[in-house]
Parts: C-alpha cells; structure tokens; sequence
C-alpha cells in the first residue's frame, strides 16, 4: 500500500508557503492544479459500496 496524497481518499495539504501560487493558479484553471499534480494516477480508493 502507499501512503501518498490522495492515497485511500486522504486529503491533499497544500504548504502554507504555497497557498498564494494555489490561488492564482484555481483562478486560471478553475480547479486545483496544484492538489491534482500531487495525486498519483494509480492511487488506490476506499471501497464504499454497500454490501449485499
């Protein structure tokens, strides 16, 4: 299992010497780029369907 942003649902902390740049980069994509570059393509979720 890995441990890295976004792994199992976890969220993504951005540095507090970061969250200026964070900004201004939602304000041009409309999402959090910087967030979404942190989390891996193969990153592994929690199994939330019912069961039966």
């Amino acid at each position: 299992p890995h441990d890295g942003p976004g792994e199992m649902g976890k969220p993504v902390v951005i540095a507090k010497d970061q969250q200026e740049r964070m900004k201004e980069m939602f304000k041009i994509n409309q999402f959090n780029l910087m967030a979404s570059e942190m989390i891996a393509l193969n990153r592994s979720l929690p199994d939330v369907r019912l069961e039966g």
